[in-house]
């Protein structure tokens, strides 16, 4: 969590630079860049802060018979950290 929440102010701090890249590169006026890129961006990763824990939250499943008494769990964990780079068109 912390490390979106550094990511969100570093888009924040970095907002303008992030705008003339996008102009420079695509030609976009500020506005169109900041509801393009900027703006969904942000709110993007404040969707993922405020549903991260009960995305990660461990469900509770049906024990088989032989395990019984016991509980049955499933606990999400990350596995490692992905890159993925891919067109948004």
């Amino acid at each position: 969590m912390k490390e979106l929440a550094q990511l969100r102010r570093l888009v924040a701090e970095r907002q303008n630079d992030i705008l003339a890249a996008v102009a420079a590169d695509l030609g976009r006026h500020n506005m169109e860049g900041f509801l393009g890129e900027v703006g969904t961006t942000m709110a993007e990763l404040d969707h993922t802060m405020a549903n991260l824990k009960t995305w990660m939250a461990s469900e509770s499943v049906s024990t088989p018979l032989t395990v019984q008494p016991g509980r049955s769990y499933i606990v999400k964990q990350p596995k490692g950290v992905a890159l993925i780079i891919s067109p948004w068109n």
